[in-house]
């Protein structure tokens, strides 16, 4: 896996990441044009623990349409660190179970679709930690 300072992309990406540059990623998504979203999860290890982050954000293309743009330096940090959501390992992997159930494999949006590799990528991740 790479960190998350050698793959994230998308406008507001460096301050996204800031303080967790070097957290392993186990899941992106992203839609990157003059608009955009983008989805991840990284891992930290501390010495006892490993400790799961999801973050993401949508952007747009001008102020009209994306809200960072009125936000300060400060502000911005504020928005996106607090927009940040840590998971232990079970907390994950209950994430990851409940994906799976909630977007079956009968439905097949592409959003269901996204929904159902996150879950599988989370599920694949916690699984792999136990081998």
């Amino acid at each position: 896996m790479s960190a998350l300072k050698d793959v994230i992309t998308g406008r507001w990406s460096n301050i996204a990441m800031l303080g967790i540059e070097d957290a392993e990623v186990i899941y992106e998504y992203w839609e990157n044009d003059y608009q955009g979203h983008c989805e991840y999860i990284v891992k930290i290890d501390h010495w006892s623990h490993p400790e799961y982050i999801e973050f993401g954000w949508s952007y747009g293309s001008c102020s009209g349409c994306d809200g960072y743009e009125e936000l300060s330096r400060n502000e911005l940090i504020k928005a996106f660190v607090n927009n940040r959501v840590t998971y232990d390992k079970i907390a994950l992997r209950v994430y990851g179970e409940r994906l799976l159930e909630q977007n079956p494999i009968e439905i097949d949006y592409e959003w269901e679709k996204r929904a159902r590799n996150k879950g599988l990528t989370i599920l694949a991740e916690v699984n792999k930690e136990e081998i």
